[in-house]
């Protein structure tokens, strides 16, 4: 859904949102060795077989077939809302025109909100990437001729300290779990000039 409102003749704003519900229809089986709660140093060894192959391996679960469900280590995420994807975003923005005396302004600002959402679409806490939003504000002038531009931002004004993104990694890594960062509280001064 989005929306565009010219409240004045110098204020508009606008914004979209989105909610989406998803989910694995089929079963899709995915590996949990990177959880450092049950690590199978500790539990147990596997056999790849067991999920790459059904001529190999054992019947561990006794339901006369050899696949992925008998492998301690899989999890079926049928069901499971997928991975990447939050079921609540928007943004809404607003442009306003100041007239200095060295000629218009224009200030953006815009907000932003992305949901929770897990990284692997299995449902535990180790893959949550937490909820984020993000404020942003910028200021731009422009000259007569329009060969000079100076603009002003200033990106995460609250300097909000979250993670797009998070990755898990196994035993081999000692379990480390990895997040994309946002930027932090970023300032800037771009001037231009047209010859």
């Amino acid at each position: 859904m989005e929306f565009v409102y010219q409240a004045t003749d110098r204020l508009s704003l606008s914004g979209n949102m989105s909610y989406t519900e998803t989910k694995y229809g089929e079963d899709y089986w995915v590996m949990t060795t990177d959880d450092p709660m049950n690590p199978p140093q500790i539990f147990g060894t596997f056999t790849q077989g067991v999920v790459g192959n059904s001529g190999t391996g054992s019947d561990v679960n006794g339901d006369g077939v050899i696949d992925a469900s008998d492998f301690p280590y899989a999890t079926n995420v049928k069901g499971n809302a997928l991975k990447g994807i939050p079921k609540e975003k928007f943004t809404v923005r607003a442009t306003y025109e100041y007239e200095s005396r060295w000629g218009p302004v224009w200030i953006w600002l815009n907000h932003s909100y992305t949901g929770d959402f897990s990284a692997s679409g299995i449902e535990r806490a180790l893959d949550r990437v937490p909820s984020r939003e993000t404020t942003n504000i910028s200021f731009s002038w422009w000259s007569d001729d329009y060969k000079t531009a100076v603009r002003m931002a200033v990106n995460n004004i609250m300097d909000n300290d979250m993670v797009y993104s998070i990755s898990t990694t196994t035993s081999g890594d000692n379990y480390s779990k990895y997040g994309g960062a946002l930027s932090p509280r970023t300032m800037y001064v771009d001037v231009r000039y047209r010859f």
